[in-house]
């Protein structure tokens, strides 16, 4: 399965600053994730198959995880932890 790097960036209320080392290594995962994603946005443009595999990969995964049957068993899973912890006590 093939998926996107995002390109990392400080959390909030994360420091910017850093060493000179720090900020190099920083700026390079950077550059690297967005060689990446650029290198795949460029493959995906070219092969329509690829596009349609990915498109049908991502609407099977949305559809297996937040399904009414997904959502069903999530609901049921959190009141059979409650009961089983009342049950316990």
């Amino acid at each position: 399965m093939l998926w996107l790097a995002a390109p990392t960036r400080p959390s909030h209320g994360q420091n910017r600053s850093g060493s000179r080392k720090e900020l190099s290594e920083r700026a390079c995962a950077e550059n690297g994730a967005a060689r990446r994603n650029r290198t795949f946005i460029l493959l995906m443009l070219g092969d329509e198959n690829l596009r349609r595999q990915l498109g049908q990969n991502a609407r099977a995964r949305a559809q297996r995880m937040f399904s009414t049957e997904a959502m069903m068993r999530g609901v049921m899973e959190v009141y059979e932890s409650v009961l089983a912890r009342r049950r316990a006590a």
